[in-house]
């Protein structure tokens, strides 16, 4: 992730900070997955879209960081989101995978446990002081994450070419989608993401995550439909470099 746009600790600590959401690889990754009200705070203040690589850090002692052979590997920590990111070579290696919170989790386990591997960025790596042994393990070679910047205060108005809302529709009905999605394409909207996740009040009843353009028209339509149902703007955003 380039530094150029990834905030400080202090920023972060105030309320600024990156989260991924889709992998082109995997799909969603967990931060976008649960269910948020209408009353969520927070603004999406910027995009970025990033080549994902992996490479395998392990140590074959626990008092030495000196790579042993692969043969000796008995465990390998990973995130859930990169096991799968990684599944080929990992699963055809036949050993235990432990999953972990995060990357850094993965490479502190690490260390702390001889005869074991860990699956991390190069970063990662270079932050715990763990070598690489392999790279370039992901499934595909075209696998990016898109991220976003979250921040406490919107950008100013009309500096966004890209928003992000949640339609929490509370019911139930045939063609609700249709009626929720007609207002978009009546104002020439291009909705450019859409994901349903369950509202966690029964079967069937569905929140939906949604990414458009912002071309002419875009806030009549977004007018329109917070008539209809619960809408939740989460930010109008740019690419970020």
């Amino acid at each position: 992730m380039s530094s150029g746009w990834y905030p400080s600790r202090t920023a972060r600590r105030a309320g600024s900070g990156p989260r991924s959401t889709p992998s082109s690889a995997s799909g969603s990754t967990s931060w976008a997955r649960p269910t948020f009200p209408c009353t969520i705070a927070g603004k999406t203040a910027g995009e970025a879209v990033l080549t994902v690589r992996a490479g395998t850090s392990r140590r074959s002692l626990p008092i030495t960081v000196t790579p042993g052979p692969l043969e000796r590997l008995e465990v390998i920590y990973a995130h859930p989101q990169t096991h799968e990111q990684c599944s080929n070579l990992l699963d055809a290696w036949e050993r235990p995978i432990i999953h972990t919170s995060s990357n850094a989790e993965s490479a502190v386990a690490m260390r702390n446990r001889p005869h074991s591997g860990a699956v991390v960025s190069q970063m990662v790596a270079d932050l715990h002081g763990v070598p690489i042994i392999l790279r370039e393990i992901q499934n595909s070679p075209h696998n990016i994450t898109r991220f976003v910047l979250l921040r406490n205060t919107p950008l100013p108005a009309g500096e966004g070419t890209k928003c992000s809302i949640i339609i929490d529709p509370r019911t139930d009905r045939p063609g609700l989608l249709h009626s929720l999605l007609d207002a978009f394409a009546r104002h020439g909207i291009n909705l450019t993401r859409i994901e349903s996740r369950p509202s966690k009040r029964g079967i069937g009843s569905y929140i939906f995550f949604l990414d458009f353009e912002t071309s002419e028209g875009w806030i009549d339509a977004i007018a329109e439909l917070s008539r209809l149902t619960c809408v939740k703007e989460l930010g109008c955003y740019g690419r970020l470099e």
